[in-house]
């Protein structure tokens, strides 16, 4: 499904007539694509923020919705919590999931892992990053984003991990791969990927990056 914001203030005000009774103000809304989160409430400004990073379906999205609206809900009668999933949150939660069987709140939330076809678009056109592709001694293979400030750093990591037999990095524009391998920040991180994603990557990079000295 492609969520717009239209949908996404119908899908609310659906649910807060069948589920809170109207009780709640209209806040703002805003789509991201953001891959980290499917959804978010900010306190300050009323927000309901919802991602269309990942190709959901319809129910997925309502679940995401009606999850950040019981945050807005404790959020707007002013109402104590153990914690932003404590008790109350758990409670409310758990009462929509028995009075509306199409529902399934979780704390976390589900979805397919496949990248939304329109990703690029909405993100206004794919970019040039560079990407660590890499085989494992197990015949396995794995990708991450590599943010260019620090290929110095990611390189010496990926290079004393024992169970990698090469690395290759390499600038590539984005395209769906790419949009579901992880951004590493702080510490190596990578997600595996299939043979052919891997031969596609190297196929159709734009150039490999040789490092030829660590700092």
């Amino acid at each position: 499904m492609q969520l717009t914001e239209t949908k996404l203030k119908e899908i609310f005000n659906e649910w807060n007539e069948k589920a809170f009774e109207g009780k709640l103000p209209i806040p703002n809304f805003k789509l991201t694509t953001t891959k980290r989160m499917l959804g978010s409430y900010t306190l300050s400004n009323r927000l309901i923020s919802v991602s269309v990073f990942y190709d959901r379906t319809e129910n997925e999205f309502v679940n995401t919705i009606v999850h950040e609206m019981l945050h807005y809900y404790i959020h707007y009668f002013n109402i104590k919590d153990t914690s932003v999933h404590g008790r109350v949150w758990k409670r409310m939660a758990n009462d929509l999931n028995k009075r509306f069987p199409e529902l399934s709140i979780t704390r976390c939330g589900t979805h397919s892992h496949v990248v939304n076809k329109n990703l690029l678009e909405l993100k206004g056109g794919a970019k040039k990053r560079i990407v660590f592709v890499g085989k494992g001694k197990n015949g396995n293979y794995y990708g991450s984003i590599i943010p260019e400030k620090n290929l110095n750093r990611f390189h010496r990591i990926y290079t004393n991990w024992s169970f990698l037999s090469n690395i290759h990095f390499i600038e590539h524009y984005d395209n769906e791969v790419m949009m579901s391998l992880p951004t590493v920040r702080t510490r190596g991180a990578i997600r595996r990927i299939s043979k052919d994603d891997f031969d596609d990557l190297m196929k159709t990079k734009e150039r490999e990056i040789q490092i030829l000295s660590i700092f």
